[in-house]
């Protein structure tokens, strides 16, 4: 299975200041796909030397995972 996934950055004025997205394979699950898909946020948040962050998505079993 294949999983695209998306992710974009806002700063406080809800401005887009970086957007992306990646295509995987052997995604088993919609919920792998979105954790993958945050992974990759803090991941990139962390390279852009972003010290606070919000994260936002409609998995919320993941955001009840993460919290």
């Amino acid at each position: 299975m294949t999983a695209r996934l998306a992710g974009i950055m806002q700063n406080n004025d809800d401005h887009i200041i970086s957007q992306g997205l990646k295509t995987m394979i052997y995604i088993n699950s919609p919920l792998m796909a979105e954790a993958l898909a945050t992974g990759e946020a803090l991941l990139h948040a962390k390279g852009s030397g972003i010290c606070r962050f919000r994260v936002a998505s409609d998995a919320k079993n993941l955001i009840h995972l993460i919290n």
